[in-house]
């Protein structure tokens, strides 16, 4: 059709891209009616957009329950003639393990010479069996799924570590430590048995019961028996599992086809994002075998994935480089740039087995390890030593954060002699329950390294 009056003429380029997009939604909505499913509804509004501007679209976002394993697979067996897409975006999904196969395969045959579909360079797969629609997700799951710190308020978060929104390391966290209560409270934190039994005394009154104690007795009773009947191991700092671990996000037999398909050479995969699945220890080292074949993966999110020291072993051979002979085996490894294990109660066993791998990765910039169960134990405070030394060594490492760890002013101050001499890092963020004084001091020592690194200072 000859364009109208007025009308700049497409190029040749963008009429292909116009004709392939258009040929990829014909493929897709049969696939999805092969598979009795309804065309999503955001991708096939973004491909009537992109035909308008007759452009490619390079990237597709599934979220919700109702997608399953079969919008999965239509959108799979559709991507292997079009070959623009980049991004996969899956976030709070119900694809289980015939979706992740799905996925897989497409993985899979990208690494084929011949293959002319999409190569995906960026993977996110988050929190995938949740039963809420997202209208329903509140803000702090939202902050979860889109990589930003955790919130405080309908309008407020934390500046992100990731995206460059905090000048120093620990500046926003002093500025937005709260007066401690202790300060205004001298009896805050003072546990007090008599005022613990006179509220069990007022609601008895209330209730009309007078059999409190025997009431509190058989409560107590009935609380540890449950408890020690849930002990089934202890962990490697000999602290007893009072939990049973929620059942795997994907069986194992699912989780290996996938890490197969993570190692195959030839594909694009620069990016990997499991957050808010569990894959527990034993997941966790079945993917580990295909990712530290991913030669070309950069960034690596596993945060809130149930993973604990044992895990830390298996997440090292990526860390570490191949010691065998064979250069095409080490060729494959990955350099891994950014990794995050937020979440993972990892304590400070695995923190010391980690430290390892951080020392002897060359590429690695990025390390979050929010929220990973290390406190002022001794054997922790021992950890984090281990990770001072590990930081010392590797100057490669920029950035790192600690937060929602309740390693308070002890667990800080190990840090110092380290932060005192070092040059590299840019960011620190730690816990807001430290006091002001140590607070400004490690600002003092980290914000010393940012005017070092200005041009012509």
């Amino acid at each position: 059709m000859p364009p109208k009056e007025g009308e700049k003429k497409k190029t040749p380029k963008q009429l292909l891209a116009a004709s392939r997009l258009t040929a990829f939604q014909s493929i897709y909505k049969a696939a999805a009616k092969r598979y009795n499913v309804i065309p999503h509804k955001g991708l096939m509004e973004e491909i009537e957009a992109k035909l308008l501007l007759f452009k490619s679209v390079d990237k597709v976002i599934f979220q919700g329950p109702s997608v399953t394993s079969g919008d999965i697979r239509a959108i799979v067996e559709s991507l292997a003639g079009y070959s623009a897409f980049k991004n996969l975006h899956i976030l709070g999904c119900n694809i289980g393990d015939e979706g992740l196969i799905a996925i897989a395969a497409l993985f899979k045959a990208s690494g084929a010479e011949t293959f002319a579909g999409s190569r995906i360079r960026q993977f996110e797969l988050i929190n995938d069996g949740v039963d809420f629609p997202p209208a329903r997700w509140n803000e702090r799951y939202v902050a979860m799924t889109t990589g930003a710190m955790a919130s405080r308020g309908t309008e407020f978060h934390l500046p992100s570590l990731l995206f460059d929104e905090v000048e120093s390391a620990t500046l926003d966290t002093i500025r937005l430590q709260l007066p401690q209560r202790r300060e205004r409270d001298p009896n805050f934190g003072i546990i007090s048995s008599r005022g613990n039994i006179s509220m069990h005394k007022d609601l008895a009154d209330l209730t009309g019961t007078n059999s409190l104690i025997q009431h509190t007795s058989l409560s107590h009773q009935r609380l540890l028996e449950e408890s020690e009947s849930r002990i089934q191991t202890m962990d490697l700092d000999g602290r007893p599992k009072l939990r049973d671990p929620p059942p795997l996000a994907f069986s194992i037999p699912a989780l290996e086809l996938f890490s197969l398909s993570l190692g195959v050479q030839g594909q694009q995969l620069s990016m990997v994002a499991l957050d808010h699945n569990w894959l527990g220890d034993a997941g966790i080292a079945t993917l580990c075998a295909g990712l530290r074949r991913c030669s070309t993966l950069k960034q690596l999110s596993l945060s809130y994935c149930g993973i604990s020291a044992v895990g830390t072993e298996a997440l090292n051979s990526i860390l570490i480089p191949a010691m065998t002979g064979s250069v095409a085996l080490a060729a494959q490894r990955p350099e891994l740039m950014f990794l995050n294990l937020s979440g993972n109660s990892l304590g400070g066993a695995g923190l010391r087995v980690l430290s390892s791998g951080l020392k002897a990765s060359t590429s690695m910039r990025v390390i979050l390890l929010a929220d990973i169960d290390v406190a002022q134990r001794e054997g922790d405070l021992g950890a984090l030593s281990t990770l001072a030394e590990a930081l010392d060594e590797n100057r490669n490492i920029t950035q790192v954060d600690l937060d929602r760890n309740l390693i308070g002013d002890q667990g800080v101050s190990v840090f110092f002699p380290f932060l005192t001499f070092q040059t590299h890092i840019l960011k620190f963020r730690v816990t807001q329950r430290i006091s002001r004084v140590v607070g400004a001091k490690l600002n003092e020592l980290v914000c010393a390294n940012l005017s070092k690194k200005k041009p012509g200072a």
